[in-house]
């Protein structure tokens, strides 16, 4: 299981990733998997995907969040959308290919993904995409498939799973989805709209704590067009 953020717009890097450090160190809220203070830490490797001038980048690392020196670089970025992860390893190896986002880009544009649960269905795709070895990254490559074949909805059915969260995007939409079996408090994605930006989290971010956020529905999927923000 992780955590993960997605900001789009009038985004505030700085204050995204040293919030991302109190939440991946378990010291942001309580919930089933987190009972008491520092009880559950999303230490096993992080990584970053932001949108600055019309081009993605990635940075990963196998360092817990709070111990990358790579931070005080990354918080000068001032991009219009931003994907961040911190990774809790249920499956697959503690590598750089299971670490999140993940990204791909082809004839058809730029696609980053990130996802907060187990799934256990058996995800074949006719092309690995990415490399990767966790149930996130054949998911990935299962979505890419999908999107291939024009039937991106598909890619999205799951059977046998503790939560499918995700943030996917493709070459003109993000596309944010919220589907869980179990521990609702802790897999229930939060949403915060304001002004010109958008903010969805798996946790309520301890610098906007009084800011009117939303929770979103189980099965719910959300979608934001690039084009309004970029």
């Amino acid at each position: 299981m992780c955590r993960m953020i997605i900001a789009v717009g009038e985004v505030q890097t700085r204050e995204l990733l040293r919030d991302l450090i109190i939440i991946a160190k378990g010291n942001n809220e309580l919930h089933e998997k987190n009972p008491v203070y520092g009880k559950l830490i999303h230490g096993d490797g992080w990584g970053i995907a932001y949108l600055k001038n019309e081009t993605w980048h990635t940075y990963k690392s196998l360092k817990p969040i709070y111990e990358d020196e790579k931070l005080l670089e990354l918080e000068l970025i001032k991009p219009k959308v931003i994907i961040l992860h911190v990774r809790k390893a249920t499956v697959g190896e503690k590598v750089i290919e299971n670490t999140q986002p993940f990204s791909y880009s082809d004839m058809n544009g730029d696609f980053v993904f990130a996802h907060n649960g187990t799934i256990k269905d058996d995800m074949v795709s006719e092309k690995n995409y990415v490399n990767g070895t966790s149930d996130s990254a054949k998911w990935f490559n299962k979505i890419l498939n999908c999107f291939e074949k024009n039937n991106l909805q598909k890619s999205f059915l799951m059977e046998n799973y503790t939560s499918a969260n995700f943030i996917l995007v493709t070459p003109k939409k993000i596309i944010v989805g919220q589907n869980y079996c179990e521990n609702p408090k802790y897999c229930t994605m939060k949403l915060l709209k304001e002004n010109n930006s958008v903010v969805v989290s798996s946790e309520i971010l301890p610098t906007f704590k009084q800011k009117e956020w939303k929770e979103l529905d189980n099965k719910t999927i959300v979608e934001i067009n690039l084009a309004d923000y970029y």
